[in-house]
């Protein structure tokens, strides 16, 4: 054979080739049911188990490219057994099966609807549910998809042996239509699902649906009667008009002409929208005997009145709305990552003051009318017209057209600048009126919930409130950098004129407080220490100038020659305890605060108390920038010493004071004073015939030099260890840079000790034990936030206000129409469901569901239908059969559970 042949003959073999199946490995179905098998094993679960709390377990299943959710579900009897004894006693079911058998007969759980439709309808206490994981793709499964499903689960709960009944979905989910199986010596129960979009007009009432049951056994005789269970359920879908206003607040709908923020400030709690969709009443007749009542096409005796039982419940929407709180708080959350700042947004010349404008209303009072007592304004009014609307107001009436067009003018620049609306001149005057003109600050501040914010009602608590409410209603992040502007320009003032801002709290800068709050208590130690400081100026040069000076007495030529010998002499012998030569000539004592009560100085004379300066505090970021600094220094001699003369700055400024107020004072006295412990005593000794500690000794002591080298100067006229003007400036500065991040990040948990303190007073209101119980578990989870928790943290408290916001609107919902009856309040709010016990309660909901003129008309009918009777023959074993109905204008569902005998029964 050529070449070619060869060739030929292999390309023909290569189309032969055919592929073998492998019968011995596991098909996808086999490995399916294994999968189901092992998950079941692994459960531990079994129809003979003893239920004490409900219980559900869940696990995902693959099989032909599609995903399904495998299902335990089991709940415990409500009190004890509630079979009718009239059918139990028929039932000729074995032990192995007489749960089921007899569950179909139990009306422990029907139609409980906080249960799984299959626990209700059917009234089985456990079962195993296989059904399509839920998407908006995929929520149907055909009748074969159902049927192939339900023969898994047979196959693996008969490998377990836990004799569980088992289900499979069949159609829509929504509908609660499913395939079921159950089998276990000598009987079996096949469960099935119709699901019809309109009842038929027979099977509209419970005559029908008899007539219906009955067609599903095999035989039936007169004797044969269907024991029966209904529910009418009616249904009031627009019933909260009224909840609407009661969520009227001047935030939301400000009167025409009016600033939404005049009269202070009251943040709205409640939801955006209603979540509840519907209010149900649900009447029902929990057992009566066919032929009982009438209910048919003519005629029903079962009417609202007549039922034994009376509930309400409601159906919410599916995701509950979003709170006014959580959307404030979410908002200024969302900020943490804008890093650009406020004076970007509405420019740089909104933080400078416009030239024409006058510093304040006095100076534009004097140039405008060369008079400046002429009106009788008070000084807090007249001396911020730029931030004061009322007080303009006040001027134009007063003082005729040129100062109206001063006013205008002066009011209207920042919006003007800004260019946005939103934020009106109104509205700026308002809140910064509110913030330092008459701030209205209670008597009681409690302590924040969130540590680290700023002390309840405090400046920087209203303002973070204000500053949250401009970000939701005025214009957003514009809004608030317009207000922003004008704000640091209000700070600005406040120092330039020495006016301490009404903080609320008037303590030192302290380091538990957002950064925030510590830059406005420094802020206004500058302001207060400043004027101290002018003032002890003017009082000094006062002094000076007065000829009543204390002075001591004169001295003759010769007693000066001796004091100076005498000195000269103590020094050469005793240096660390002699004063300079320098100050010896000082001899009137000056700042002197007062004389102390016990001391004496070494010579016996008394010894004065100086004035001195405060070192003034730092704020949580300037501490830090030292320690900084300080460590970038190194460990070298220089920077020790370095180290040494900055911090020393504080104890030479003390002993020149010291020295200024005690002429002729020696270390000692001053060491007594400014470090009593550095003075030892010995038992026995007097106070005066001490020595110095060990650390004072040597040459290089620094103490000892700084003594030496310092001459006596008083506070007043000494350097300034506080410079006020530089500081105040940096924190001006610290202001005006201030990025959006920032200022949401440290207002932040002042807004949210605020929700705090609303919900718990909510609280107080509603006395419900659920509301109640969320919120302090709300205020519990904000106590743990720290500065340093991550933003899950924040928004997982941001999240559970919400749900108490929800829970709010809830109750003033339902208070509106059922009124306020604590018990029923407190159910449907904890279950979605209240039993009405009280008749003489029926009359008011018959009001609410019952409109003028007009039958009340259930939306939905549910039946079931149970009974004992022999299948599949006459001579079969007595078994329990139920069926249920759910009857509506625009559904029909039948779920049927009806038994069958499988063992020979020999007659």
């Amino acid at each position: 054979m050529t070449a070619l042949g060869v060739e030929a003959e292999y390309e023909d073999n290569l189309h032969q080739v055919f592929e073998i199946t492998d019968y011995t490995t596991a098909s996808p179905l086999e490995k399916f049911i294994d999968e189901v098998e092992k998950t079941i094993r692994r459960w531990q679960v079994s129809l003979f188990d003893n239920v004490t709390t409900p219980r559900t377990l869940k696990h995902e299943l693959t099989l032909s490219g599609r995903t399904y959710e495998l299902v335990y579900s089991e709940v415990p009897s409500k009190g004890g057994s509630a079979l009718y004894p009239e059918l139990t006693r028929q039932l000729e079911a074995s032990e192995a099966s007489v749960q089921v058998t007899a569950a179909l007969l139990s009306n422990d759980l029907d139609f409980a609807s906080n249960l799984h439709p299959i626990h209700a309808r059917f009234g089985l206490k456990r079962f195993v549910l296989c059904q399509p994981v839920i998407s908006k793709y995929s929520t149907k499964v055909s009748q074969s998809e159902a049927k192939l499903l339900l023969s898994c689960l047979t196959i693996a709960i008969q490998h377990t042996d836990s004799q569980l009944p088992v289900f499979a979905q069949d159609g829509d989910v929504k509908h609660g239509t499913y395939l079921g199986h159950f089998a276990a010596v000598p009987c079996r129960v096949e469960f099935t699902s119709t699901a019809l979009p309109k009842p038929p007009k027979a099977y509209r009432h419970v005559a029908g649906l008899v007539t219906l049951f009955k067609s599903k056994l095999p035989e039936v005789d007169d004797s044969l009667k269907a024991i029966i269970s209904a529910r009418f359920t009616y249904t009031l879908r627009n019933w909260f008009s009224a909840w609407k206003p009661s969520l009227q607040n001047r935030l939301l709908h400000p009167s025409s002409g009016q600033s939404r923020y005049e009269g202070g400030l009251q943040l709205v709690v409640g939801s955006l929208s209603d979540s509840i969709v519907a209010l149900k009443l649900m009447t029902a007749w929990p057992r009566f005997k066919e032929q009982t009542l009438v209910d048919n096409a003519v005629y029903s005796d079962l009417s609202p009145l007549s039922a034994p039982e009376w509930s309400l419940g409601y159906d919410e929407e599916e995701h509950r709305g979003v709170g006014h709180l959580e959307r404030l708080l979410s908002r200024m959350l969302s900020q943490h990552e804008r890093h650009e700042q406020y004076r970007d947004v509405v420019g740089e010349e909104a933080f400078q003051d416009v030239e024409e404008r006058p510093k304040d209303g006095k100076k534009a009072f004097e140039v405008l009318t060369g008079r400046a007592e002429a009106v009788g304004l008070g000084d807090d009014l007249v001396e911020n017209v730029r931030r004061v609307g009322r007080v303009g107001r006040q001027l134009r009436k007063k003082l005729g057209s040129v100062m109206e067009q001063t006013v205008e003018r002066t009011v209207k620049t920042v919006t003007q600048r800004s260019g946005d609306e939103n934020v009106s001149d109104s509205d700026l005057d308002a809140i910064l009126s509110a913030l330092f003109v008459k701030p209205d600050l209670p008597a009681i501040v409690t302590e924040p919930t969130v540590g680290f914010g700023a002390p309840i009602h405090s400046l920087t608590h209203r303002l973070a409130q204000y500053l949250a409410c401009l970000d939701q209603y005025n214009g957003g992040t514009k809004g608030v950098a317009v207000f922003w502007a004008e704000m640091v320009l209000e700070l600005r003032w406040h120092w330039e004129n020495l006016k301490l801002m009404p903080l609320g709290d008037e303590a030192m800068p302290d380091l538990k407080w957002t950064l925030f709050h510590q830059k406005l208590q420094f802020l206004n130690y500058c302001i207060q220490r400043q004027s101290n400081v002018n003032d002890q100026r003017s009082g000094t040069r006062k002094a000076a100038s007065t000829e009543d000076v204390f002075h001591l007495c004169p001295e003759d030529d010769e007693g000066v020659r001796q004091r100076l010998e005498k000195v000269k002499l103590e020094a050469k012998q005793n240096p660390s305890r002699t004063a300079s030569s320098a100050d010896r000539e000082v001899v009137e004592p000056l700042g002197v605060k007062e004389v102390h009560a016990t001391l004496k100085r070494l010579d016996g004379s008394p010894l004065n108390v100086p004035i001195t300066q405060d070192p003034g505090p730092m704020t949580e970021d300037m501490l830090k920038a030292k320690e900084m600094e300080l460590l970038a220094m190194g460990e070298s001699e220089d920077a020790v010493a370095t180290r040494a003369q900055d911090q020393s700055l504080s104890l030479r400024s003390d002993m020149q004071a010291f020295k200024a107020a005690n002429p002729g004072c020696e270390l000692p006295d001053f060491v007594r004073w400014h470090s009593p412990r550095d003075w030892i005593v010995k038992e026995g000794q007097d106070s005066t015939e001490g020595t110095l500690s060990s650390r004072f000794e040597g040459e290089d002591n620094l103490w000892v030099k700084l003594w030496s080298s310092t001459r006596a100067v008083p506070a007043a006229r000494q350097k300034q260890l506080f410079d006020c003007t530089r500081q105040a400036e940096e924190t001006l500065q610290f202001f005006e840079t201030m990025t959006i991040a920032d200022l949401n990040v440290q207002l932040l948990p002042c807004v949210l000790n605020e929700a705090v303190y609303l919900v718990q007073e909510l609280a107080k209101e509603h006395r419900s034990s659920a509301f109640q119980t969320q919120v302090e578990a709300f205020a519990h989870g904000c106590s743990t936030l720290r500065q340093d928790s991550d933003v899950d943290q924040w928004e997982d408290c941001i999240r559970q206000l919400g749900y108490i916001e929800h829970l709010h609107s809830k109750l003033l919902a339902l208070r509106d129409k059922l009124g306020d009856d604590k018990a029923l309040l407190e159910s449907l709010l904890t279950n979605k469901s209240a039993a009405i016990h009280d008749n003489a309660f029926r009359p008011r909901i018959l009001q609410v569901f019952q409109p003028e003129d007009e039958d009340m008309r259930p939306e939905t009918q549910e039946f079931v239908l149970r009974t004992v009777a022999s299948a599949p023959r006459a001579s079969s074993r007595r078994l329990s059969h139920r069926m249920y109905a759910h009857v509506a204008d625009e559904r029909f569902i039948i779920n049927g559970a009806f038994g069958s005998e499988t063992a020979l029964t020999l007659t």
